[in-house]
């Protein structure tokens, strides 16, 4: 699964928070073990990750949400995610 975000989303995940979700998201947990290109895999574990960085209340954006909701998020989301251990491939800073 970590090659599989790495090559969709650009995000290289950490050892300690691929241990997190494994502990923490079943979904997650099983897509880890099962690794999936599939479209809906990969929305669950964006998903889980978003928990980890931001908490429950942040999802990763969709072609329907606000400008104003994808540039908070991503202001947050990035910064955050790094300060976790986590590197990116491409993104705002890149």
């Amino acid at each position: 699964m970590r090659d599989i975000m790495r090559d969709y989303f650009g995000i290289i995940i950490p050892d300690d928070r691929l241990i997190w979700l494994l502990l923490s998201d079943q979904a997650a947990a099983e897509l880890i073990q099962n690794p999936s290109s599939d479209t809906a895999d990969r929305d669950i574990m964006i998903d889980a990750i978003v928990v980890d960085v931001l908490g429950p209340q942040w999802h990763w954006p969709l072609l329907g949400d606000s400008r104003k909701f994808k540039d908070e998020f991503r202001k947050k989301f990035y910064s955050t995610a790094i300060e976790k251990g986590y590197q990116f491939i491409y993104g705002p800073e890149k």
